[in-house]
């Protein structure tokens, strides 16, 4: 690993993540142009990968700032998957994350629908069937900021949401923040100082 390079970090996640052709990075958003593969990332994007290949949740732990988005971003961009991301904070309501899930689910299936359109035309021509469903990295940003996590685990382990399965295509991923323990504070006295 420490003697290869961007280009070669890139064709080997490629290699072991794709089911669908990768995004060219010319066609990359402009904050992932100028990203760069370095080794601790790739071993990082390839323990993803391999997450994802065993079919378990992804769960990124890490300071705020520290690149969590900008990786899985740049692996989905690599692959050829579809991110969807839900920043989440304290005050996201319920409607919103069932939104999110729903509505990316409802994205996945339609990717699997067309899949299945593909082998099916693939079949008839009597060409080996290639097609596979585009993946659809489901990205749930700071679960740990918010008080609906009975709802969160049911989505991120069970691979459901209020009974529905996720499409199998769809890839739970999350990321929180480090615990922090504040300690006792003393109690301050109504009003003011004290």
């Amino acid at each position: 690993v420490s003697d290869m390079g961007d280009a070669d970090f890139r064709r080997s996640l490629w290699e072991i993540g794709s089911s669908n052709e990768g995004v060219p990075e010319d066609k990359w958003p402009a904050d992932l142009r100028d990203f760069r593969l370095t080794a601790d990332n790739y071993v990082k994007c390839a323990m993803i990968l391999q997450r994802i290949r065993a079919g378990l949740p992804v769960v990124l732990l890490g300071e705020a700032g520290c690149g969590k988005t900008m990786v899985l971003r740049a692996l989905a961009a690599i692959v050829g998957a579809k991110i969807r991301t839900l920043p989440i904070d304290a005050g996201t309501p319920l409607h919103a994350i069932l939104d999110f899930v729903v509505r990316t689910n409802m994205k996945a299936r339609k990717y699997e629908e067309r899949a299945a359109e593909l082998r099916a035309i693939q079949r008839a021509r009597g060409h080996k069937v290639t097609a596979k469903a585009r993946d659809v990295y489901m990205f749930l940003d700071e679960i740990n900021t918010n008080p609906w996590l009975p709802l969160l685990k049911e989505i991120i382990c069970d691979r459901r949401v209020r009974g529905m399965r996720l499409a199998p295509n769809v890839h739970v991923m999350c990321a929180c923040n480090p615990y922090r323990y504040r300690g006792k504070r003393p109690a301050r006295a109504a009003g003011g100082a004290g």
